[in-house]
């Protein structure tokens, strides 16, 4: 989405052309992003509720994005010591924010691996605002020289940050001074990347010869980002959080038709990139792999609450097939040469037949290598991807289904009730000693109850893939601290004498994080750096 920074050497706050602002609200974001167009905001959301960007809870906001499309420019010249950030807004009922500032996260584009310096703006309260007219507002903030700034930094993202409970209606923003221009801010580029190229060797991911320590195993360790579904895109935010907590990859959740399956949001190539992009550019700046999971089902919509269950939604069609064979062959032409792509998930959990499953992964495969013949493709099993499932799903064919190219991984997801972790691990300890190829968990773990059978379960799979060097993706990354805080509920607490938790200062969730992030820093590989 291209953006483009208003210029004014006036106090008065000037757009130069259309700008394309990305909300960023945990509480009112919908199913489907929308987006500011100037200083109107457009999308389904927009035309349902007719609300601008709310700041309604600490510490949400807006982030201004910026496409990946753009090189890099010396920007050391915008902090100087007249630079300001306007931000306007509407005043709401409720009542504002203590007070708001705006954070610009510039990145080194030099250093390996890449840095971040954070250039604030001061805070301020928004009852200083001055009054344009009506009920609009304008606050002026005056951006803060970073120490360090040099020109190998380059802007990539904007926050406008809300402290202290309140709404605001934000219209828009603008950087105004004497040294700031009207170019695009640039998304950091990925630069000689070759030694992050990961690919398929026996049963093992390996790292590239190019990389430190040569041609060794990799095992990825992250979570899953139901992006704009389960979670509001803050990419940055869950980026910084997955490395914090040990992993390295992030498992993204997209859609290459239909957002989110639905027919009726019909979705082009540019609707995904906007979607992709900058959890790319995310996973760059934190030294970070992404996972693209087309989160599909070879079903129609499938209703999430009953999804282990039968579905009335009824199978796709041939024409619908072939269109996904043909959206993966885009995607790949897009990406192929993006190493910080682990790899392709081309579809995340099939509900039909094994040969309905091996027919349209087999398509969707060679279109794929039609034009990119590096990458990793993902692939599950038919009836949810079950590890149960991929020997029915891959007889006799898995240690070709990618020939020549020999770069394929076989995903299985298993939930607590679906099979104890010592069955996972004699049906895989099966297909690898047969195949030899490698396998991923690309889903496990999740909340719920009974809490004790998810914990044990959680436990089981984490030591069954410690034992056997298994990548790993834990479902899933979310915003709601009572299902996903980790710590013993009343229920597991009564028979056990826990004592009181302490709740960790943290925004975003996983259940249980005292059984899988130490499990997380011990087993997942660091990323590779270049050699010699």
């Amino acid at each position: 989405m291209p953006i483009t920074v208003g210029v004014s050497l006036a106090a008065a706050c000037v757009f130069a052309g259309s700008s394309d602002f990305v909300l960023f609200d945990r509480h009112s974001w919908p199913g489907r992003p929308s987006v500011f167009k100037g200083a109107e905001m457009v999308g389904d959301y927009a035309q349902i509720r007719g609300l601008y960007a709310r700041f309604a809870q600490e510490g949400s906001g807006i982030q201004i994005r910026t496409p990946t499309g753009d090189r890099p420019v010396d920007v050391s010249a915008w902090f100087g010591a007249d630079v300001y950030v306007f931000v306007e807004f509407r005043a709401m009922k409720a009542p504002a924010p203590e007070q708001i500032h705006v954070e610009l996260l510039a990145m080194d584009r030099l250093s390996e691996p890449m840095g971040k310096v954070i250039a604030e703006s001061e805070s301020a309260s928004p009852s200083s605002a001055e009054k344009i007219s009506g009920d609009m507002r304008r606050l002026r903030l005056k951006l803060r020289k970073p120490d360090g700034l040099t020109p190998a930094f380059c802007p990539e993202l904007v926050k406008i940050i809300a402290r202290g409970k309140g709404a605001l209606a934000v219209t828009r923003i603008a950087a105004s001074g004497a040294c700031v221009g009207p170019n695009r801010l640039p998304v950091p580029p990925s630069g000689n990347d070759e030694h992050l190229w990961l690919r398929v060797k026996g049963r093992s991911i390996v790292t590239s010869p190019l990389a430190a320590g040569g041609e060794k195993p990799f095992v990825a360790v992250g979570v899953g980002y139901g992006k704009n579904v389960i979670l509001r895109g803050f990419d940055d935010l869950v980026a910084e959080y997955c490395k914090r907590m040990g992993m390295n990859t992030i498992r993204l959740a997209f859609y290459n038709q239909f957002f989110n399956s639905r027919a009726t949001e019909p979705l082009v190539l540019d609707d995904v990139a906007a979607f992709v992009d900058p959890v790319i550019a995310a996973a760059r700046r934190h030294g970070l792999y992404v996972i693209l999971d087309d989160h599909a089902y070879f079903k129609n919509e499938i209703d999430e609450e009953t999804a282990r269950g039968e579905q009335k939604s009824a199978g796709w069609t041939t024409a619908r097939f072939e269109d996904w064979v043909k959206c993966w062959g885009r995607v790949a032409e897009k990406y192929k040469g993006e190493p910080r792509i682990l790899g392709y998930e081309l579809c995340n959990e099939p509900v039909c037949e094994p040969d309905v499953a091996r027919k349209w992964y087999k398509r969707a495969i060679d279109e794929i290598r039609r034009h990119d013949k590096r990458h990793i493709v993902i692939l599950g099993a038919h009836h949810w991807s079950h590890s149960r499932s991929m020997e029915a799903t891959w007889s006799g064919v898995a240690d070709k289904i990618d020939a020549p190219y020999d770069n394929a991984v076989f995903a299985f997801h298993d939930y607590p009730m679906d099979d104890d972790p010592w069955k996972v691990q004699k049906v895989l300890a099966a297909f690898q000693d047969k195949y030899n190829v490698p396998v991923m968990c690309t889903e496990f773990g999740g909340g719920g109850t009974p809490e004790r059978v998810h914990r044990e379960a959680q436990a089981g799979m984490l030591a069954l893939f410690a034992k056997e060097g298994i990548s790993w993706m834990i479902w899933t990354i979310q915003d709601r601290p009572d299902l996903g805080q980790g710590y013993p509920s009343r229920a597991v607490k009564e028979d056990r004498k826990w004592g009181a938790a302490v709740t960790p200062p943290e925004r975003y969730w996983i259940p249980y994080p005292e059984i899988w992030a130490p499990v997380a820093r011990i087993v997942a590989s660091q990323m590779p750096v270049k050699g010699k």
